[in-house]
């Protein structure tokens, strides 16, 4: 063998051998045969999917005024026996008068309020900057959800964070003459008004609601102990509403849900209990409720749920059948992909990656939906799952203690 030969052969080798090395880097960089997964917190629960209607003590207010209704009552809003519910002009002008009054009587109040706030930590300019971003965080979030009525809100309280920074930068001293020209212009829009044509009272205090669906009165309250599955399906509203209805007031603060379920389901509940029903209002996505009735079919099966509720607002008052979520068992702890547990020794548990080994922990599962499961979350016990532990979901050949470069 000459000697250039033999050079080119251990040339080979050595490459052969540097080829491996860098394949099998990238293989490595490229394959992690190590999965985690981070445990947080989490809330989960057990629910019953239904539909509810929602049932009132209402009563429907008519009027032969015609014109213009300007409501002196917001929707959802409370009304007092005998209270004003709207007032009737002959045009649509004075009504578009008054909503320009309110406008200005609520800047007014807020200028007001802005110089007359002694609370020292208004003073700090960063606070209220931190106030101002997180004000506006949540008006882009109202927008995004369609909550117009908390959106208006939040407006308010932006203009008045506004307003107290231009105070304590300096920028005004007050809003004294703002204030007077703002009261000049309502005064001048209320002396142009003209006379009412009348006024619309209510005959009962509850709450306000303008329009009807013609549910009302299909089922009094006090019968809802003898509601069955079958009447409660067969519920239509009626169509042949008068012309001369304003809107209705629900005279009762509690109201009613009703909702059919499954015979074996019912037997979940029991009157009294507090429950919580998750919704799909952008308002009120959680309500809590009471069980008010279990009412079970002697015959079929199926059964109708009554539940009582007491919260009120806008939405909630245009709101006759929504799908709605019982919440039978709620869940708190430890979010755990399912694929992580394993069972060793008869032992149910999870290895957690930690300084470069694999430390096998014992978990004790509350509940499980199909690709995670929630385990309890013991703070007293060091040896237990913790909050953020790196959870191995994939990894070959784990045995408790084992090194993992």
């Amino acid at each position: 063998m000459n000697k250039s030969y033999g050079l080119n052969i251990v040339k080979w080798i050595a490459l052969i051998f540097i080829s491996i090395f860098i394949l099998s880097q990238l293989y490595m960089a490229v394959y992690n045969p190590l999965t985690t997964d981070t445990a947080i917190y989490y809330d989960a629960y057990d629910g019953l999917s239904t539909s509810g209607l929602i049932i009132r003590d209402e009563a429907i207010i008519n009027s032969e005024l015609s014109g213009v209704k300007s409501y002196e009552v917001s929707e959802g809003g409370r009304v007092s026996k005998n209270g004003v519910i709207a007032t009737v002009y002959n045009n649509e002008s004075v009504a578009d008068t008054y909503l320009k009054i309110d406008e200005l009587n609520r800047q007014i109040d807020t200028l007001t309020n802005v110089q007359t706030y002694n609370d020292l930590n208004a003073a700090d300019l960063t606070l209220i900057n931190t106030k101002i971003s997180n004000t506006l965080i949540s008006i882009l979030s109202s927008v995004q959800t369609g909550n117009l009525s908390q959106c208006s809100e939040e407006y308010d309280t932006l203009l008045t964070l506004m307003n107290r920074k231009q105070i304590v930068t300096g920028e005004v001293t007050d809003f004294n003459s703002l204030i007077t020209k703002l009261k000049t212009e309502r005064d001048s829009l209320t002396a142009s008004i003209e006379t009412s044509c009348g006024e619309i009272r209510s005959n009962c205090s509850g709450y306000f609601i303008s329009s009807v669906d013609g549910y009302e009165g299909l089922i009094s309250t006090d019968k809802l102990r003898e509601l069955t599955y079958e009447t409660l399906l067969s519920l239509t509203p009626d169509t042949n509403q008068s012309a001369n209805i304003v809107g209705k007031v629900v005279q009762d603060y509690e109201w009613y849900i009703a909702a059919t379920v499954p015979l074996d389901d019912s037997l979940d509940f029991v009157e009294g209990s507090t429950l919580t029903l998750r919704t799909q209002l952008t308002s009120t996505p959680e309500l809590t409720v009471n069980v008010k009735h279990v009412n079970k079919s002697a015959s079929g099966n199926n059964a109708v749920v009554v539940f009582s509720c007491k919260s009120m607002n806008e939405e909630l008052a245009q709101t006759r059948n929504m799908p709605i979520t019982i919440i039978k068992k709620s869940y708190t702890g430890l979010r755990v992909n399912s694929s992580a547990i394993r069972v060793v020794n008869g032992i149910k548990g999870v290895y957690v990656y930690e300084s470069s080994q694999a430390n096998f922990v014992e978990v004790k599962i509350l509940y499980s939906a199909g690709n995670y499961s929630i385990c309890e979350l013991n703070t007293e016990d060091a040896d237990s799952l913790r909050l953020y532990d790196e959870i191995i979901v994939k990894g070959k050949n784990l045995y408790d203690g084992k090194i993992i470069q």
